[in-house]
């Protein structure tokens, strides 16, 4: 049955294939915003340099913004080399990557059956295992990040790159100017 001639009738489970898709999707779409969060952080420069504080200010904003709204986790994933993440842990990360291709690609239509107009028996409760390891590598993540920080001489928190992500991401949103130390800043 070619693709185009697939009509999904309400069946049994259908409605649960598709929620716990939805919810492994915002599950993808937390741990992305964890891995650019991370980057941030660990790629932050300690100090504003007094000489050039607005262009520093403009570069910082542009950085969060791309890291925000244009940056694929696969790049995000690869700014974290060299920052001291634990391997085994950037190893799970590029296979959740690898997930979260196959979910944004193919799995519905692969986990589909025409013949029988029903996503296959078992697509859910995959699903569900796949949230419960995005979200424990979310938080692993932001864990392993923190304790970087931590470590760091630089004085940057996590939770203040977080405020600083979500003034910015606000403004963007809006597609309002972003108010720094120095004036405004137009995204």
């Amino acid at each position: 049955m070619h693709m185009t001639n697939i009509r999904l009738a309400p069946t049994a489970g259908s409605g649960t294939v598709l929620e716990q898709y939805g919810r492994a999707m915002l599950s993808l779409q937390l741990l992305e915003r964890m891995l650019a969060l991370c980057v941030l952080a660990l790629e932050a420069e300690p100090e504003c340099p007094v000489s050039n504080s607005r262009r520093w200010a403009i570069k910082l904003v542009r950085k969060m913004v791309h890291a925000a709204r244009k940056a694929s986790a696969r790049e995000m994933r690869k700014r974290l080399d060299g920052h001291g993440i634990n391997h085994r842990l950037l190893a799970e990360i590029d296979i959740a990557i690898k997930w979260r291709d196959a979910l944004a690609h193919r799995y519905l239509s692969d986990a589909f059956d025409s013949e029988k107009q029903a996503f296959r028996t078992g697509a859910d409760a995959e699903l569900a295992q796949l949230i419960t390891a995005f979200d424990s590598l979310t938080k692993r993540l932001r864990s392993e990040t923190e304790q970087l920080l931590q470590l760091s001489p630089r004085d940057i928190s996590f939770d203040g790159i977080v405020e600083v992500w979500i003034h910015i991401a606000r403004a963007a949103a809006l597609d309002r100017p972003v108010h720094t130390a120095d004036g405004w800043v137009n995204l």
